[in-house]
């Protein structure tokens, strides 16, 4: 009996669309992702969801792959003059056959070369959670990257996403999932994981894509974080070829974005200034002070800085040898805590392993600025200030100020 799915692949009755992937900074777009669209018989529009889980209920999930794949390289290779000559095409690859023993079976390059697109100008997107066999899944990566395609992971970050798996791949591009740019802007724990891939992606030589942008507030929450490029409904919802995806309200969406990030950029730089030459002033005019103070008289000097000096978390002085010699001084505002875990330092305790200590003592830095660390003394994200001193009795010290940065 003949279904739905047989007519499809027998008429090949399947559309391109294309959404445009816009790099912000360059204030262009570097490619497009390929999206197949069909319809039932009756002409009512059918989700690629559905087309794929009618193939897979069939066992034809290969061939509807191959159509779906084959369709987009000759759509694209078509309208190559209209979509940009460098442009990229980001094509999906129905990764669970990869189980299925489809690691370098040639026929996308032979699709590609049919249509007439050279492998550099095609990118192909694996969920590499849809795979279960892992010698497989990299061995259909390093075969398709040696023949010069580009390999993104896609819908990173939500579901059964392997982290571990990301380096071991070594992809060009890593796709965020739509689900975690959702309300990005709004939520401090999806920012805080994006900050996080973002990082990695950095060490591993991948460049973020923000998928399924669809708010102001989403893009410019993306950018900050470290996502160059976004992709989603704010710039464009999928168009079919010969529509004209790069008009001009395109143009002023992307072009007001990267004034906006540029904006923010130069914000956050201004803060950073300022706080930097906050922090130098309080730092030195306490070192001029304390130079000329007896050890006996530090601790009664950081009270007295504390309390006219809000922003400072604790403060404390270790000596030459990296022995505390003060108590950990709170401001009256912040309760030192009461924890197990987080205990403020007592007198004697030891901070020569501590980097804010032996960067002023042996590095032969005069000051230190941490990067932002969980306290142990109170379990604030702080960063701590250091800087070498000699008193009037020439004995050397390093003055520590935490200052909390959330």
């Amino acid at each position: 009996m003949r279904t739905i799915c047989d007519e499809i692949l027998e008429r090949e009755s399947v559309n391109i669309f294309f959404q445009p992937i816009v790099f912000v900074k360059k204030q262009c777009f570097i490619g497009y992702e390929a999206l197949a669209r069909t319809s039932y018989p009756d002409g009512k529009p059918m989700s690629p969801l559905v087309l794929f889980e009618m193939a897979h209920s069939e066992g034809k999930t290969l061939a509807m792959d191959r159509l779906c794949r084959k369709k987009a390289m000759d759509t694209f290779a078509k309208y190559r003059s209209r979509l940009g000559s460098d442009s990229l095409l980001f094509i999906n690859f129905e990764s669970s056959i990869i189980d299925q023993g489809v690691c370098g079976s040639g026929a996308i390059i032979a699709a590609a070369q049919k249509s007439g697109l050279g492998p550099e100008n095609i990118v192909i997107e694996i969920n590499e959670s849809k795979v279960h066999d892992v010698a497989s899944l990299e061995l259909f990566v390093e075969t398709h990257r040696k023949k010069g395609f580009l390999i993104a992971i896609d819908d990173l970050g939500t579901g059964e996403s392997n982290l571990v798996r990301v380096p071991r791949l070594r992809p060009h591009i890593i796709k965020l999932d739509i689900e975690l740019i959702r309300n990005l802007d709004k939520d401090f724990f999806k920012q805080q994981t994006v900050k996080s891939i973002a990082l990695l992606s950095r060490q591993i030589g991948a460049i973020l894509l923000a998928e399924g942008a669809e708010t102001e507030g989403e893009v410019d929450a993306a950018l900050d974080l470290g996502v160059e490029l976004v992709q989603g409904y704010y710039f464009s919802k999928p168009q079919p070829p010969d529509a004209e995806i790069f008009g001009s309200a395109i143009r002023s969406l992307i072009n007001d974005s990267k004034d906006r990030l540029r904006h923010r950029a130069l914000q956050r730089l201004s803060k950073r200034k300022s706080d930097a030459e906050r922090h130098r002033r309080i730092v030195d005019w306490a070192i001029d002070t304390l130079n000329g103070c007896p050890l006996e008289e530090f601790q009664e000097f950081l009270k007295n800085m504390i309390e006219k000096n809000d922003f400072i978390e604790c403060a404390y002085v270790i000596d030459n040898a990296g022995s505390q010699c003060t108590a950990t001084i709170f401001s009256c505002n912040r309760k030192a805590p009461r924890s197990r875990l987080f205990v403020p330092a007592n007198r004697g305790t030891d901070h020569s392993a501590k980097e804010y200590f032996y960067s002023c003592i042996d590095g032969g830095l005069e000051r230190y600025t941490t990067e932002p660390y969980v306290s142990l003394a109170s379990g604030s994200l702080c960063i701590t200030l250091s800087r070498f001193f000699s008193n009037r009795s020439g004995e050397k010290f390093v003055l520590c100020l935490d200052i909390t940065t959330a």
